[in-house]
Parts: C-alpha cells; structure tokens; sequence
C-alpha cells in the first residue's frame, strides 16, 4: 500500500473522529417539499355542424278537368222497332218515345220536330249517329237514346 493512501486515510478519520468530539450533531435532512396538486381542466369544444340550407320552391298545383257525368238515363220501354228507348234526367218518358217514333218517321233526319204530352208543345230536336247509337237532344234540356 503506499504511503498517500494511508496517510488520506488517516487523515479522513481525523476529521471525523474530530467533528465527534466537536460535539456535532447529525446532520438534519431537510423535509421533503411540500407536495402541489395541479388540477387542469380540458373542455372540449364540439365542433360546429354545419348548417344546410334548402330552398323550397313549391309546385303549382294541377288542374284537373274532369268531364261532367253521364246524365242518368232511364229505361222507358220498347220503341217502334222493339228496341229499348231511354230518357235522360229532364225528359220524361212519354216523350222520350215520342222522339224515337218522329225520328223513325222521319227517315233518321238530323233534325226533326217531336211532340211532348207531358207540355203538350212541340220541340225541335237534333240527332246524332254514333256506332249505333242514336242520342237526340233539344226542347228543354232534352236527351234521348236508343239503338235502331
């Protein structure tokens, strides 16, 4: 061992044994720091939706047209040549049979005159063929139909 080392050694023993006798007491260790809670607060901000907007142009309404109903006929017996004779709602039906029978006698004219009972007048009447089917109309608001 060399002589340094055993004189360093001999030398820090000194100073302790010295700090001993000096009355010294231990060293204190200071106390731990206090301890300091940090809270942090994080609020989330949502993002905005965005906002569509539609324009809503409205659709103008439809006209409809319907065609006025048929008028209702009613059935008012045979004809001169057997076939069914029918009246429309303001015809009655003794005239109804009148009509077929002038328009018979006339040699299916496109106009010719009938004889109502009822008013005890007479009307002029207009005829129309159509696949068939003769529908005659006049007077007051008079319809006839039949099939010759």
């Amino acid at each position: 061992m060399s002589t340094r080392r055993v004189l360093a050694g001999l030398g820090a023993l000194a100073l302790i044994g010295g700090l001993a006798a000096c009355g010294s007491t231990r060293a204190q260790v200071p106390a731990a720091a206090p301890t300091v809670q940090v809270t942090l607060t994080v609020t989330a901000t949502p993002t905005p939706t965005p906002t569509v907007t539609k324009i809503v142009v409205p659709v103008p309404a439809k006209t409809v047209y319907v065609a006025p109903a048929a008028p209702a006929l009613a059935a008012c017996g045979s004809g001169t040549q057997g076939e069914e004779v029918y009246a429309g709602p303001d015809t009655s039906c003794p005239f109804a049979l009148n009509v077929e029978q002038a328009w018979s006698q006339s040699g299916a004219a496109s106009t010719f005159y009938a004889y109502s009972p009822v008013t005890g007048s007479s009307y002029l009447m207009t005829s129309s063929v159509s696949g068939g089917l003769v529908s005659v109309t006049g007077g007051n608001n008079a319809l006839v139909e039949f099939t010759p």
